[in-house]
């Protein structure tokens, strides 16, 4: 499943090293179901906010490439709920998963939405880089019109989506945000699990910049491995980011 994708990006030629993403911990900033059995008992959920329980759920196929990319990774699913305005920020994103992030030492965070660029968020955001937690995001899925809130803030890797054609070329998504403050781009079109009972053979394609965040994230594990069994340490967001 995605193989052809994983072959490309080099994750294949990662995983046969031994790189799969062990002694990494990841939070994918959105909700899903622990219990599906292709997350192989991977996926935490420490809050209780696992929903999306017997259908197809967008946080289930972000959950879903994370673990497929990054197999031997802990995933820990936290909420990024928030009120926002000029002067303030609360809710359980800045109040409670960045403490969290900060606490149990979380190496990658995805966010597969459009988030807000709020400035006393961004700044309580530097600082959970500087305990070592780094931060991705999709760039979103308004071509022209630009990247969304959380790829506009400068603080989050931001992420744009390309796809495998059947004649095995990499061509730019026509719905991929366009923007300077796009970082990278990843594969999306890429094959999920069916979460639904009675089809658990099934598999089908998903598309967004939805998929090509945890595409990347998932593959940063793999990096964030390699430089703690070798360097005995995992990188910075600055750094991770230079590495790419």
């Amino acid at each position: 499943m995605n193989r052809k994708e994983f072959d490309l990006s080099g994750i294949t030629t990662w995983h046969k090293a031994g790189f799969t993403g062990k002694n990494i911990r990841i939070a994918n900033l959105e909700g899903t179901d622990p219990q599906l059995p292709f997350f192989d008992g991977k996926v935490k959920d420490p809050f209780g906010i696992a929903t999306g329980f017997g259908r197809n759920y967008h946080g289930h196929q972000t959950t879903d490439i994370l673990h497929q990319v990054a197999p031997d990774a802990d995933i820990y699913i936290l909420s990024s709920a928030g009120r926002y305005s000029s002067n303030s920020a609360s809710g359980a994103f800045i109040e409670q998963s960045i403490p969290f992030m900060e606490t149990e030492k979380i190496h990658l965070a995805n966010a597969s939405l459009g988030g807000t660029n709020n400035r006393i968020l961004n700044e309580r955001i530097k600082q959970a880089q500087q305990h070592g937690v780094t931060l991705v995001t999709s760039a979103g899925n308004e071509a022209d019109s630009g990247v969304g809130g959380y790829a506009r803030s400068g603080v989050w890797i931001a992420v744009g989506a390309v796809h495998l054609s059947e004649k095995g070329e990499i061509l730019h998504a026509g719905y991929s945000s366009i923007d300077e403050e796009v970082d990278f781009v990843q594969f999306s079109n890429l094959y999920v699990h069916d979460a639904r009972p009675g089809y658990e053979d099934r598999v089908f394609q998903v598309q967004g910049t939805s998929f090509s965040s945890p595409m990347l994230c998932g593959m940063l594990a793999l990096v964030q491995q390699y430089f703690l069994e070798k360097a005995g340490r995992t990188l910075y967001q600055d750094e991770l980011y230079e590495f790419m």
